[in-house]
């Protein structure tokens, strides 16, 4: 079964056979479950014949562990989806020795080099409303769920999908803040390594994802990231260069996208750096907010260490294993210092 690239993501989809077993890879954020919700939605409408699975990669990781391969090529599938998950080509490629059909939704820059059938578009600010309009649905809250979460605040200035977000949020009685605050809401599970609690938002979501603004599980979980993410607005940062900003995370909880966020809310006119370090590697990141950078070629240049990375123009997340950390985080600082010199 190989998919017509001649089709549209949809045809693609409503081309399968009526009956099969699929594989549903999703990304853990707000994003990637509201992706898998929607995709999940459409084929319960169109192929209710097909047994979905799901897998999302290790919370942490962009990659794919072997055991995740081996576990993937015992399900023997008929075809793979994955979405938001910003995999390189090789990963892909893997993918498509274990099953016949293999399908990519996603928006990060590095999609550009995948080029397989799905939907991988850059210019979308987030990958839940790329898979809606590759499904061709109307607007919805589950639609606009992940842009917000992707770009917060940033998509008022987005003239070409800021309008959807209202449009999504007619009748609805909730607001911008609203949405924004759902969204964090759903990232506390991957934030408190909760990976049951994915596939539970994942169900949820796929019903009204606005119920699960009371919903109290998360609620609690909040209560405890809060207590984290209020050290960020009293740490100080070492300079690097004319715009950076280092700082250091000590935490279990997964909170290395959170607590950079809201350091970057803090420094809007710097490019922050933050480093959590875990027993076999080290997790930086790197987020603008005001100013013009390009931040992608911080993730050319992890890759081209061997090391897996992943983000945007605006966003770069690295995984550096512990005996090439030093003398990486010396070529980022350096890259840093050449901001603005």
């Amino acid at each position: 079964m190989r998919m017509d690239t001649q089709l549209s993501p949809r045809d693609q989809l409503l081309s399968l056979p009526p009956n099969g077993k699929g594989l549903l890879v999703y990304h853990w954020d707000t994003d990637g479950v509201t992706s898998a919700a929607l995709l999940l939605n459409f084929l319960a409408q169109h192929k209710a014949g097909w047994q979905i699975d799901l897998l999302h990669p290790t919370i942490g990781n962009y990659f794919l562990l072997p055991a995740e391969y081996e576990r993937i090529r015992q399900g023997k599938y008929d075809l793979i989806m994955c979405v938001d998950l910003n995999f390189t080509l090789e990963t892909i490629e893997e993918l498509e020795k274990t099953a016949p059909a293999v399908l990519v939704f996603d928006h990060h820059v590095q999609t550009r080099d995948i080029q397989r059938p799905g939907k991988q578009d850059v210019s979308f600010p987030g990958n839940s409303f790329l898979v809606n309009s590759a499904l061709e649905n109307p607007v919805n809250v589950t639609a606009i769920l992940g842009m917000v979460g992707d770009q917060e605040e940033r998509l008022k200035e987005r003239e070409d999908f800021f309008p959807f977000v209202e449009l999504a949020l007619q009748g609805k009685g909730k607001s911008f803040d609203d949405v924004l605050r759902l969204t964090k809401l759903i990232d506390t599970n991957y934030i408190t390594l909760d990976s049951a609690g994915l596939e539970r938002m994942i169900a949820l979501v796929r019903k009204d994802p606005l119920f699960l603004l009371e919903d109290p599980v998360l609620l609690e979980k909040q209560k405890l990231i809060d207590e984290t993410l209020n050290t960020a607005q009293t740490v100080t940062g070492v300079p690097v260069g004319k715009f950076g900003l280092e700082f250091n995370l000590e935490s279990p909880l997964h909170l290395l996208s959170e607590y950079t966020r809201a350091l970057s809310r803090r420094f809007p006119d710097n490019i922050v750096m933050v480093t959590q370090m875990h027993p076999t590697y080290a997790n930086i990141y790197l987020r603008r907010r005001n100013l013009p950078f390009d931040l992608s070629p911080f993730v050319d240049l992890a890759r081209a260490q061997g090391c897996n990375a992943g983000g945007k123009v605006e966003v770069a997340g690295l995984i550096i294993p512990l005996d090439k950390h030093p003398e990486f985080l010396k070529q980022v600082r350096h890259n840093l210092q050449a901001y603005g010199a």
